[in-house]
């Protein structure tokens, strides 16, 4: 029993060490297979020196093995701490973050507040109708190089507000604007008519207009159609003429000699329309003018003239289109020259066509005024100083100012009555130096 004992001993060890360990046998087996006699004290002896053998060498074996076994521990512990100071080290940093972020999302819970104030402001701002009004007001819009047209911004509004009334109250750098030249233009001519155009980059390639030739917009011909015919004949232009006066209408109709011309040139050449330039598409009332022409003016009852109750301005109701509508039903898209001489309509013609184009689709406007007011405190009309402004806002240029004059409307007329009133002529480009 103790050899079978000492055998699973030697066998564990073996197993634990990783070696054969030297065992000696005091057995000696005889061929006969019979044990030889060993006293108990031999076997004890021999197994107790065995076991101190052992013990010492697995002694040895287990100091060797847990000293390696501290070093990798502590070679782990070393590790593990460079590993919890670089946790460390991004637990803070995240720590920052999060802070960092808590303070972007109160900055960002104020700016949402803000913005949902200045949301419920605009909101206020927005008209809101009385149903049963009737608005006189139109709304301000702009178009834009491709064509489209667009509503004005809050503050492209309140900039065109501002224009509209420094021009109004003469509140500018120059109260004398309506009377200063800006542009010099090198070449010029009048076409034999009272209104001067600048021939400098006249009628260059323009992609906005669709018509291989310059087109030009004569309003206000009366039976003189010189200015829109001779920039037909000599520079190949198609001319869109417009008068709704009778006088007009007899000449366009009757056996002129410049009639019989225009209309054998065909209307992709000259055009005539019977009808009034206006602030707006419908129905206008004119009124008895001189020279057989009908105005805006209506004159009032002057009870201080001689006889003024016998004196009684007769009424006409015409047909008159705005800017916007003669081009779209002309298919135009750009203007090379808008001629204006339609006896004091022409503040509502051009009133419209800022509220509709913000800048007028036009290389040159040539002007006549008539009925303007003066500032007492200047000398200088604020009606045409509103005008003037707002075309240089556009980037147009006065090139010819004339001296404005004062005279009387109806000195020969037996039966109405007009107050003197100021005329001026004025011309402005922007094709000619832009």
């Amino acid at each position: 029993m103790f050899v079978r004992l000492l055998c699973v001993v030697l066998a564990v060890l073996e197993v634990a060490v990783g070696k054969d360990l030297p065992v000696r046998r005091s057995l000696t087996v005889k061929d006969s297979g019979r044990a030889s006699q060993i006293g108990r004290d031999d076997i004890v002896e021999s197994i107790d020196g065995e076991q101190e053998e052992i013990v010492g060498e697995t002694a040895q074996v287990s100091n060797s093995g847990m000293a390696n076994n501290v070093k990798r521990v502590m070679a782990q512990v070393g590790s593990l701490t460079e590993v919890v100071a670089d946790l460390r080290a991004k637990l803070q940093k995240t720590e920052e973050k999060l802070q960092r972020a808590e303070v972007q999302k109160a900055e960002f819970v104020g700016v949402r507040s803000q913005v949902e104030e200045i949301r419920k402001g605009f909101e206020d701002l927005q008209e809101h109708p009385n149903a049963n009004a009737i608005n006189n007001v139109p709304e301000p819009q702009t178009m834009l190089e491709d064509g489209t047209v667009r509503k004005l911004n809050i503050a492209d509004r309140l900039r065109y507000l501002e224009r509209k009334f420094a021009g109004a109250s003469n509140w500018l750098n120059d109260p004398q604007l309506w009377m200063k030249t800006q542009h010099k233009c090198k070449n010029s001519t009048f076409l034999h008519s009272d209104h001067e155009v600048c021939l400098d980059n006249f009628a260059r390639p323009n992609p906005r207009r669709r018509s291989p030739n310059c087109v030009v917009y004569d309003l206000g011909i009366h039976a003189e159609p010189e200015f829109g015919m001779n920039l037909m004949k000599e520079y190949g232009c198609s001319v869109r003429a417009y008068d709704p006066s009778d006088i007009s209408a007899k000449w366009w109709s009757g056996d002129s000699k410049t009639a019989k011309v225009l209309r054998a040139a065909g209307e992709s050449k000259y055009k005539f329309h019977s009808m009034a330039a206006g602030g707006n598409d419908g129905p206008l009332e004119l009124f008895q003018y001189n020279w057989n022409q009908v105005s805006i003016v209506k004159q009032e009852r002057d009870t201080t003239i001689k006889d003024w109750k016998k004196f009684h301005q007769k009424s006409f109701t015409v047909p008159a289109k705005t800017l916007g509508t003669m081009m779209r039903e002309n298919k135009d898209t750009w203007v090379d020259i808008l001629k204006i001489d339609i006896e004091g309509s022409e503040y509502m013609f051009l009133q419209n066509a800022f509220d509709t184009f913000g800048c007028p689709p036009v290389g040159q406007i040539a002007i006549e005024y008539h009925h303007f007011s003066l500032d007492e405190r200047y000398g200088s009309s604020a009606d045409i100083n509103t005008i003037h402004n707002l075309l240089n806002s556009c980037g147009f240029k006065s090139f010819n100012v004339g001296e404005h004059w004062r005279s009387a409307v109806t000195p020969d007329e037996k039966s109405f009555y007009v107050s003197p009133k100021r005329y001026s002529i004025t011309s402005y480009c922007r094709d000619c130096w832009l």
